[in-house]
């Protein structure tokens, strides 16, 4: 699958707190600023899902970030394959199957380190 053009950043996951999806809308104005085309896409649901909805108003974002929730595992993948990265801020992983899942379809994934988050693990500096 050819990635897409604009660009295009993908979230996947359980919206709660320690996954800290609500850093995502901010991450994506400030990205903006160098891709001004950028678009995000966020897959799945979760008590922060209204939190993160309201942050991506606030700033304007409403066209640019688009909400899927709850998809099939066939979307899951389509859509990260077309993506130019995943994006995954969470503070704790105990593994992080969609950062591997990324890496199988050879899209990029953008992580924060931190103690609990085994999944920078997975990730080897400019292959994934």
């Amino acid at each position: 699958m050819e990635r897409e053009d604009p660009p295009l950043v993908v979230a996947a996951g359980r919206q709660i707190p320690e996954k800290r999806m609500d850093a995502i809308p901010a991450a994506i104005a400030v990205a903006r600023g160098q891709l001004p085309q950028l678009r995000c896409v966020i897959l799945g649901d979760g008590p922060d899902a209204e939190l993160i909805k309201a942050r991506t108003r606030e700033l304007g974002l409403g066209q640019v970030v688009e909400w899927r929730g709850r998809v099939t595992p066939e979307d899951v993948s389509e859509t990260i394959a077309a993506a130019s990265c995943l994006v995954h801020p969470s503070e704790r992983e105990g593994y992080g199957l969609v950062v591997v899942e990324a890496a199988s379809l050879r899209t990029p994934s953008v992580l924060v380190e931190g103690p609990e988050n085994a999944a920078t693990e997975l990730i080897e500096a400019g292959v994934n």
